[in-house]
């Protein structure tokens, strides 16, 4: 068993050398397993082990059994635990959630916080080679793709880490036997409720009985098998991810140049990077996205679980929160003076000088006849902010004045951005949309007394 898990931790270097781990403890034949053998390897590995009992409420006396079964257990090796007690049935009724996915997301959970209390490195699970059979059938039979026939991972995020999944079952009930550990029985793992149980307690039997004695590890080898093939994928996905990527979005043309197999999965890591998970996240939902950017028409859009959407913006598409709110202000920009706009962490700043030099526009900064500004103004203050309705420019090198919204659509701005561009105004007018464009009406000419420079500047400049 030592030897087992030794060679498992080290085929895929799951611990590093004086990592703190959590070690989820359930006092169940598994984690007790789980934790008996980490703490004799502890000082190979020089780790700090702690252990994690979460009570879900659910089956009365027997769960304060193992409770203070867990308690104890960890006591007996000198190992700390916290323990934790939830409503896991109240949680799934008022989430909508089945009481077992309930379970583990509450368990989870605290796994976290545990981690982050302890300034812990790893979070180690009991996971094994009978429950990655079930998990393969499982996925199999909702109908999976390689990811979820790859079943559990040995390794996910760097940080979840399953030193016995592969052992089975009956090794690990032997190794407790062997050593007197005693671990507490959970009796719903006899109850034909769960689909889990199904499986374990019918189909896995009958398998063995009539088709397969050792369909337990023939499903672990083609896990394995699995896991390969799909993290070989992924690492070209993610190659890919970065060659589309397009300013704030992705570029349209080149996701529908890749294979279907590449664009499922870079799909499945926006939704992941945006939203931190996948619940909820079916094929269908994938392959929605896909036929949408095939199409590519601009504008169009469609809901995804979690308040997201999938959208196509120009030659670009994007996966986002459809309820994230663009940024609002409007700073009054005294002449001379200087403001913080902190929304867009900027400085702005404006003075007057004479018309006795060259002044040579840049990308943030932009010279103006003053006293033609004076002449329009009639009492109101130059502005920057974000855009109005009714807002207009007379935009250099056009002719006429251009609604900003008929603008920033034919300059393909993205629509979320336009809601948040700082815009220089004087009333509805629009003098300057930084390194876009300006208005001709104030153009600096012979005439000219007074020049109104105004200078953009990141709010870091000079301590800021």
């Amino acid at each position: 068993m030592i030897d087992k898990v030794r060679e498992t931790i080290e085929k895929y270097k799951m611990i590093q050398y004086g990592d703190k781990i959590i070690v989820g403890f359930s006092g169940g034949p598994d984690s007790v397993c789980l934790l008996h053998v980490l703490n004799r390897l502890k000082d190979r590995y020089g780790i700090k082990l702690y252990a994690v009992h979460v009570n879900h409420g659910i089956r009365g006396e027997e769960a304060l059994r193992d409770e203070n079964y867990a308690k104890r257990f960890a006591e007996s090796l000198d190992i700390p635990i916290f323990i934790k007690r939830v409503d896991a049935v109240g949680f799934a009724k008022e989430n909508k959630m089945s009481t077992e996915e309930a379970g583990r997301f509450l368990r989870y959970e605290y796994f976290e916080e545990v981690l982050k209390q302890v300034k812990g490195q790893k979070i180690a699970t009991a996971h094994n080679m009978n429950d990655q059979a079930e998990t393969m059938i499982m996925n199999f039979l909702r109908g999976s793709g390689t990811t979820g026939l790859s079943g559990i991972s040995p390794v996910r995020d760097f940080k979840y880490i399953r030193p016995i999944l592969y052992i089975e079952r009956s090794e690990i009930e032997s190794y407790c036997k062997e050593n007197g550990l005693n671990p507490v029985i959970d009796s719903t793992n006899k109850e034909n409720v769960y689909r889990r149980n199904k499986i374990r307690l019918e189909l896995i039997p009958y398998i063995k009985d009539n088709i397969n004695p050792n369909v337990v590890k023939s499903l672990c080898t083609s896990s394995d098998l699995f896991y390969k093939d799909d993290e070989f994928l992924n690492e070209i996905a993610a190659e890919k991810l970065n060659e589309i990527k397009k300013g704030d979005g992705f570029s349209v043309k080149e996701f529908n140049s890749l294979h279907v197999s590449i664009k499922r999965r870079i799909i499945r890591e926006i939704i992941l990077k945006e939203k931190g998970s996948l619940n909820g996240i079916e094929l269908k939902h994938i392959d929605d996205c896909i036929e949408l950017i095939k199409k590519g028409e601009t504008g169009k859009r469609i809901d995804l679980p979690h308040d997201l959407i999938c959208e196509i913006e120009y030659e670009k598409f994007k996966i986002k929160n459809k309820y994230l709110k663009s940024l609002k202000y409007e700073y009054n920009l005294n002449i001379p003076g200087r403001i913080n706009v902190k929304e867009e962490n900027l400085i702005i700043e404006a003075e007057i000088k004479k018309n006795d030099e060259i002044f040579n526009d840049s990308l943030f900064i932009k010279y103006f006849d003053y006293d033609k500004i004076k002449i329009r103004a009639e009492g109101f203050k130059i502005q920057i902010r974000t855009r109005k309705d009714g807002d207009f420019i007379s935009p250099k090198g056009m002719k006429g004045r251009k609604k900003l919204k008929d603008l920033f659509i034919d300059e393909k701005v993205p629509r979320e951005k336009r809601n948040s561009i700082p815009l220089v105004a004087l009333r509805n007018e629009i003098l300057w949309i930084p390194n876009f464009r300006d208005s001709r009406e104030y153009k600096i000419d012979g005439e000219t007394k007074n020049v109104l420079k105004i200078k953009i500047l990141r709010g870091e400049v000079n301590g800021r």
